[in-house]
């Protein structure tokens, strides 16, 4: 279900071998966080993806700004998530979505539903 997201995961973090662990262990916890909670459908995309693509954002970030800081991932991340989930055909709704989280998850002033 999600194997072009991991390919083209692998090739974002090709320097950077131990974002792929983190990535896997994060994606690891929110599945069992929405099975746990009985999410299913939409909801469930949004939570998986989300974790998948948090951190797309992070190589690319330390090559324009020599820093990893979430601010830098929170400009480099969503472009690189919007372009694979287009890719892959997510809804407009999962898209702006995941993107939004991608673009602000280290920034807790913003948490919503």
């Amino acid at each position: 279900m999600f194997e072009n997201y991991w390919a083209f995961l692998k090739e974002v973090f090709a320097e950077d071998p131990k974002m792929i662990s983190h990535t896997e262990a994060v994606f690891q916890f929110a599945e069992a966080i929405a099975e746990d909670l009985g999410i299913v459908g939409p909801k469930r995309r949004i939570i998986e993806l989300s974790a998948l693509l948090h951190d797309v954002g992070i190589v690319e970030a330390f090559k324009k700004y020599g820093s990893r800081e979430g601010q830098y991932q929170h400009i480099e991340g969503p472009p690189l998530a919007r372009k694979i989930m287009e890719r892959e055909g997510e809804t407009p709704e999962v898209i702006e979505r995941v993107t939004f989280i991608v673009g602000h998850h280290h920034d807790f002033s913003c948490v919503d539903d």
